[in-house]
C-alpha cells in the first residue's frame, strides 16, 4: 500500500511514478522521507538544534557521506530539469506543470518549485499510505461495514455513473463511502503531533486557563508554543480529541454511520474533528490551510 501511495503521489506531482510497484523494493526514496519526518519531528521539539545540525551536515558533504540519502532530491531535480529543457512534455495535468508556469510568469523561483514538490511528496505520501491501510483494515475487521460501500459503488457502476478512473466529483455522490473515509480519519489519524491553533487577539480561555495572545503575558498554562515573541499557539493531539466519548460515543468503535446522524451531533463532532476543512475545527484556521495529505488520501481511496 505504501508503494502504491508513493507511485500515485509521484504521478500527481511530477507526472511520473517512482516505480516502486514495478520494482517491488524501495530504492531509497521512502527511507529519505522517513529521515526527513524524524528530523522534522526532533527539531520541531528542539528548534535550536536545527542550526547546529545543518552546520554539521554541510561539513560532511565534501566527504560524500550524505550521497546515499539523496534519492528524493535527485528524483525531483531530474524531472524538473527535464521539463525546463523541453526533454519531456510540459502539457501534463500535474503540479510540476503548474509550478513551472508560475516560474515563467515570475511568480515562483526555482527554490519555490523545489520546495512545493518536496512538500507534496513528503506530506502527501506516507500519511496517505497510512490512511489507505487503515481504511482497508477497518473494513476487513467489520464485514458489515464493507458490504455497504460495495453496494453503493456497484449501484453507481450499474447506473453508468462512474468513469474509469472515477472522478472526485463522482465519489462525492456516494455518501456512505465518504463517511467510511471520515470515520477512518477519526479513529486512525495519520498525523499524531499537534497542529496548533493561534490564539486570537485579546486572548482566549481554554479549559479554565487563560491563554494570552502575547506570550510576554502571564503564563498560567502548560502547553503553549510561541511562533514569534508576540504570538501564542495552543493545540491538542488528534488521537486524544478523537477519543472524547462525550463527542464521539463509543470512540474506539469503527462506526461510519455516526456521520450520517442528526445535524446537531454531526456539527459537534466536526468541531472536534481535525481532518475536515472547516473554519471552526481544531487544527485548521482556514480551508486553504488544510494539509495536502488530507486531500490526497481522500482522493486516493476514492480512486482505489
Amino acid at each position: 500500500m505504501q508503494f502504491y501511495a508513493f507511485d500515485v503521489i509521484g504521478s500527481i506531482t511530477t507526472g511520473s511514478p517512482f516505480g516502486l510497484l514495478e520494482k517491488g523494493y524501495d530504492d531509497g526514496i521512502i527511507a529519505d522521507i522517513h529521515d526527513v519526518v524524524y528530523y522534522g519531528t526532533f527539531t520541531g521539539i528542539f528548534p535550536k538544534l536545527h542550526w547546529w545540525i545543518q552546520k554539521t551536515l554541510h561539513l560532511l558533504k565534501p566527504f560524500g557521506l550524505l550521497s546515499s540519502r539523496q534519492a528524493l532530491v535527485h528524483f525531483m531535480l531530474f524531472h524538473a530539469e527535464q521539463r525546463r529543457k523541453g526533454i519531456t512534455s510540459n502539457d501534463k495535468n500535474d503540479f510540476l506543470t503548474k509550478l513551472l508556469k508560475l516560474e515563467e510568469d515570475g511568480q515562483n523561483t526555482r527554490a519555490d518549485t523545489f520546495n512545493a514538490l518536496g512538500n507534496n511528496i513528503i506530506a502527501g505520501s506516507d500519511t496517505t499510505s497510512i490512511t489507505l491501510s487503515a481504511v482497508i483494515y477497518y473494513l476487513i475487521k467489520n464485514p458489515s461495514k464493507m458490504a455497504r460501500p460495495r453496494r453503493e459503488i456497484d449501484q453507481k457502476a450499474a447506473e453508468g455513473a462512474l468513469s474509469d478512473p472515477i472522478t472526485f466529483q463522482q465519489s462525492q455522490n456516494m455518501p456512505y463511502l465518504q463517511e467510511v473515509i471520515k470515520e477512518t480519519l477519526r479513529i486512525h489519524p495519520a498525523v499524531a503531533f499537534i497542529l496548533a491553533r493561534r490564539v486570537p487577539p485579546g486572548g482566549a480561555t481554554v479549559c479554565g486557563k487563560f491563554l494570552p495572545q502575547d506570550v510576554s503575558g502571564p503564563v498560567t498554562y502548560t502547553r503553549c508554543v510561541p511562533l514569534t515573541k508576540r504570538q501564542t499557539d495552543v493545540g491538542i493531539n488528534a488521537w486524544v480529541a478523537h477519543q472524547n466519548a462525550q463527542v464521539f460515543p463509543e470512540p474506539t468503535q469503527f462506526i461510519p454511520e455516526r456521520w450520517l446522524g442528526p445535524k446537531e451531533s454531526v456539527a459537534k463532532m466536526e468541531a472536534y474533528f481535525s481532518a475536515v476543512r472547516q473554519p471552526h475545527t481544531l487544527e485548521f484556521i482556514k480551508a486553504d490551510k488544510c494539509p495536502i495529505w488530507v486531500r490526497f488520501e481522500s482522493m486516493h481511496w476514492k480512486a482505489y
